[in-house]
């Protein structure tokens, strides 16, 4: 799999209930519980999904661990706005995507990985769109007034916005093209730098910790 950086191009390798629980306390007659969790000292079953861990190769960046601890500092922070300009598609805004998982595409016009990467990343949105997935294209600053005719001749199926001044691609710590950032419902940032092939399996990992309708 290949990746843009900067205008250069690198290459990479592609429990049971309890009923009738008796506590006895020293001097205290027995007293009788219904449900565990109802007696003191006693918890019932976790309710806690675990969370969602993702994988060092998953990255672009996991042989390199300055950049790969650079994208890792991203991760548990609220998501910044994205700076847009023209857009092809419905205008996004990330606030008022809360509740949704959002999947981010920074691409360019310019890249040709980016390019081949759309019909995979329309596959992706249509996979998992029934469960509060939502993808949204970046379009790199420089190029961006190729991006109607470039995401239209293409087929991108999902909505695409051009980035200003390189605002919201800086703020996201973009080093390479293709970049997919992957934000959870509360709208925190969770991966940083994902490889395309590894996007969905991204996605459903942080599905089971956020299911649809949680």
């Amino acid at each position: 799999m290949a990746c843009c950086v900067k205008s250069v191009w690198v290459w990479f390798a592609a429990g049971a209930s309890c009923v009738g629980l008796a506590v006895v306390t020293p001097g205290v007659g027995a007293q009788s519980y219904s449900r565990v969790g109802d007696a003191p000292g006693v918890k019932g079953p976790s309710t806690e999904r675990p969370r969602a861990e993702f994988r060092r190769d998953w990255f672009y960046a996991s042989d390199d661990t300055l950049k790969y601890e650079a994208l890792k500092k991203l991760e548990g922070r609220v998501a910044p706005a994205l700076k847009t300009s023209t857009w092809l598609g419905e205008r996004q805004d990330l606030a008022g995507l809360k509740g949704k998982i959002v999947v981010l595409d920074f691409w360019a016009t310019w890249c040709r990985p980016c390019i081949d990467a759309i019909p995979h990343t329309n596959r992706l949105m249509e996979k998992f769109e029934s469960k509060g997935v939502k993808v949204v294209g970046v379009c790199c600053t420089r190029g961006a007034e190729t991006m109607v005719d470039v995401a239209s001749e293409k087929g991108m199926r999902y909505p695409t916005g051009a980035d200003v001044n390189n605002t919201t691609e800086q703020a996201h710590g973009v080093k390479w093209w293709p970049f997919y950032v992957l934000i959870d419902r509360k709208g925190i940032v969770r991966a940083a730098g994902l490889r395309p092939e590894f996007v969905a399996t991204a996605v459903e990992e942080l599905l089971k910790e956020q299911p649809a309708g949680s």
